[in-house]
């Protein structure tokens, strides 16, 4: 309470930690202060490696630094870890790593088109295109933080943008539109931007 005060909006923790943690949490903070102690919890369901539990005994326990160390880099890792639904158990791979790179590479070559066809130009009206992406983000993550909606949002907007690009149909105050539009995903997402 002296770092976080008597109630705050947001708590996690693992599925196995709802009862009795969570509950005797609840139990002793509400009791002491008659305030709510947590508005919204997100009980996130367990990391697995390969499909099995990850542990040091079945070799398949890694830290952040193991896989710095095989050349991935943070947006990367953060792309995986975020791409799963927090109710989901997130199956960690080198192979979903893999993807994400080749994922992120998609994103940063349309990041770099949007922004050449942008420089020096401000958004005019939004196409109903643009505001449909930032409907349909926003409304993935207000569903439960169904990320995978969410992401789809952002590929449609990259697949809609590279399709009008490709045959010059795209203006600048419409990129300079999409290029405002991903730096406001990004602010949720935070893997957009390279490092």
């Amino acid at each position: 309470m002296k770092y976080l005060g008597n109630s705050f909006d947001i708590h996690t923790g693992g599925v196995d930690n709802i009862f009795p943690h969570h509950e005797d949490e609840i139990a002793q903070s509400e009791a002491v202060t008659g305030e709510t102690f947590a508005n919204y919890w997100l009980h996130c369901a367990h990391l697995v490696v390969d499909g099995k539990k990850m542990s040091k005994s079945l070799g398949n326990f890694y830290t952040l630094r193991d896989i710095l160390n095989r050349g991935y880099v943070g947006r990367e890792i953060r792309y995986v870890l975020l791409a799963t639904h927090y109710r989901q158990s997130l199956n960690f791979s080198f192979d979903a790593l893999h993807a994400s790179r080749a994922s992120l590479a998609r994103l940063d070559e349309f990041r770099a088109r949007i922004r050449a066809l942008a420089m020096g130009a401000t958004p005019g009206a939004t196409p109903e295109w643009i505001r449909r992406a930032q409907t349909d983000f926003s409304n993935a993550l207000n569903e439960d933080l169904n990320i995978s909606k969410a992401l789809a949002a952002l590929f449609d907007l990259l697949h809609e943008g590279n399709k009008r690009m490709d045959v010059n149909s795209l203006r600048p105050d419409e990129a300079s539109a999409v290029e405002q539009l991903l730096v406001a995903f990004d602010r949720v997402l935070g893997f957009l931007e390279p490092s």
